[in-house]
């Protein structure tokens, strides 16, 4: 370094370090020069040994790497999954507190075959035919799930599609295709009655009920339902006068519950029968398939002595508000009567206690209901019925229930007859007379404390 440079660093470390001198030895430059005069006599060997070093670094890393790639590895062994899916559709759609809930595809493998990385998103390569609304996602590494945001079509057949490029490569499928149906559109009968309004008896229809797996439209089901009067009866020309339609709908929750109401009936002098059909090309408002096969159902229309009857009677002990026991016969109908028109053609006797007749054979054997003959009958002792007036409601002001008071001491079976010929509302009377016997019931044996402190 010279002193006079100009050279800010070289003043720095001069500043830092000092000033060197460097002096080399005595051998060096000897050297140097006795170097410099070999190659002038031996050119060809310099000139030689500078190619082969150049060959050198081209061909050695070439070399190297061939080796490398031709060198003995440990072999990997991957195991290959053979994997089976089985589709399984879903059911009828539930109801699940007033909402609908409708179930998803799945397809349920044997063994993993989503990636990891791949559960719980949308499931890539995965396809539904026809589509339908919805998502498709791995739940797990084995479970594929197509869920929709609206409801399946009926007997609609869906096709599962799974692309096996997506799957990891030591996922073999078995197939990679499933397919399979929805439920069926199916109607149920929940009701088939012959029916009479309380608030007017005289007022009277068959009403069919029933309900569906899918969602109907009501205007579609009016356009496909008949009736027919299998006698042939005029029952549906009340006072001469035909409907202006034969038949209404009424719709109920979710699409899927209906009655069918035919218009108002006149009785018939002979029983008939109506038969309401609903025609399978009905379908779902959703699509699909219509009904496998029509749905009938045939209803009984009574005539003037069938339409009312009594169903049974029973006796109870009831407490009043006071708590005193009392004796109660009860009296069930088919039909509605007035409590006054009963009790005219109602009787009520007490068999004495022990009390037989003889039979064909001449044994003494307690009569049976149709045993009781006027003569029988004069060796009962009558039982004096109190009617009791049943709470009724503004939509039920009729009864089919109803309730008598009496008092019977003694013990013995009650002998009960309601005779033919009971007047009872709807142009009904009763075509055959009821007779039963029922049970004395015994006052229990309480002991009640009057009195304070």
């Amino acid at each position: 370094m010279s002193d006079s440079s100009g050279s800010w660093v070289v003043r720095l470390m001069r500043a830092l370090f000092g000033q060197f001198h460097y002096q080399p030895p005595d051998w060096l430059p000897r050297f140097g020069r006795a170097a410099d005069d070999h190659v002038n006599k031996h050119p060809g060997c310099y000139a030689f040994a500078i190619v082969v070093t150049a060959a050198m670094f081209l061909i050695v890393p070439q070399v190297r790497q061939y080796i490398d790639a031709h060198r003995p590895r440990p072999v990997v062994q991957t195991e290959v999954r053979q994997a089976k899916g089985v589709l399984s559709m879903p059911g009828v759609t539930p109801i699940i507190k007033d909402k609908l809930q409708p179930q998803p595809i799945i397809v349920k493998f044997n063994v993993s075959v989503a990636r990891l990385d791949a559960v719980g998103k949308a499931a890539t390569g995965a396809t539904l035919a026809p589509t339908h609304e919805g998502s498709r996602k791995w739940n797990t590494d084995k479970v594929l799930v197509f869920t929709p945001t609206k409801d399946w079509p009926a007997a609609q057949e869906f096709t599962v599609k799974l692309d096996p490029a997506q799957l990891p490569k030591e996922v073999a499928l078995k197939e990679s295709s499933w397919s399979g149906k929805t439920p069926a559109l199916q109607v149920s009968l929940t009701s088939s009655e012959f029916e009479i309004d309380p608030r007017d008896p005289s007022l009277q229809n068959v009403v069919v009920g029933f309900t569906s797996s899918h969602p109907l439209d009501k205007a579609r089901i009016e356009q496909l339902v008949s009736l027919e009067v299998v006698g042939g009866s005029k029952i549906f020309d009340w006072k001469g006068q035909k409907p202006d339609a034969l038949f209404s709908v009424t719709e109920g929750k979710f699409q899927r519950e209906f009655w069918i109401r035919t218009a108002r009936i006149q009785v018939p002098e002979k029983e008939d029968f109506v038969k309401v059909t609903l025609h399978k090309e009905l379908l779902s408002t959703l699509g699909g398939s219509s009904l496998a096969a029509d749905v009938t159902s045939k209803v009984r229309v009574p005539d003037v002595d069938s339409g009312f009857k009594i169903s049974d009677a029973n006796t109870e002990i009831l407490k009043t508000e006071d708590g005193e026991p009392e004796q109660f016969l009860f009296i069930n109908t088919e039909g509605y009567v007035t409590t006054d028109n009963l009790v005219k053609h109602l009787g009520v006797w007490q068999e004495p206690e022990g009390f037989t007749i003889k039979d064909a054979r001449g044994k003494d054997v307690s009569p049976a209901v149709n045993d009781v003959t006027a003569d029988v009958l004069r060796k009962y002792a009558p039982v004096l019925l109190k009617p009791v007036e049943l709470e009724l409601s503004d939509d039920h002001p009729a009864t089919t229930r109803h309730a008598f008071k009496f008092l019977a001491e003694k013990q013995g079976r009650l002998f009960v007859r309601i005779t033919k010929g009971v007047e009872a509302l709807g142009g009904f009377r009763l075509g055959q007379e009821f007779r039963s016997f029922e049970d004395t019931p015994d006052f229990p044996k309480e002991v009640q404390l009057l009195g304070k402190g």
